[in-house]
């Protein structure tokens, strides 16, 4: 089984809002989605019934949410310098990661080689976090 959830920052004129900023409801949805989504804390509860309780924390990727919100393609220079600015930022070839690339980690957890992990969070983000 898995469990798929996750949203990210609200935008404004092209730049992310600061938390302050960031209307409560939005805010609300955010950790609803993002905090509710992955039960970690079934790890325990559910390790004795062979239940593997695992996280993916994806960095960047390119999907139609992201699409939305600064396309590949697009000619507006707000847009072409926030990709650039997090393109850059990323150690494994200054790109963001492709769909297929997340789903492999999905894959790798829900397969036999994974067998004995569980409670982990897998950041698959290209080493942006590292970068920080």
């Amino acid at each position: 089984m898995v469990n798929n959830a996750g949203v990210g920052l609200i935008y404004r004129d092209g730049l992310s809002l600061r938390i302050h900023e960031t209307p409560e409801f939005a805010w609300d949805k955010i950790m609803g989605v993002n905090g509710k989504g992955v039960w970690l804390g079934c790890t325990l509860e559910y390790a004795a019934d062979r239940i593997h309780v695992n996280a993916i924390a994806p960095g960047y990727a390119q999907t139609p949410l992201l699409d939305d919100l600064m396309a590949k393609d697009s000619e507006d220079p707000a847009i072409k310098d926030m990709r650039a600015s997090i393109e850059a930022k990323q150690p494994l070839g200054c790109r963001m990661a492709e769909p297929h690339e997340v789903a492999s980690a999905a894959l790798f957890l829900a397969s036999a080689d994974a067998s004995f992990i569980t409670g982990h969070t897998l950041t698959v983000d290209g080493g942006y976090l590292a970068g920080k």
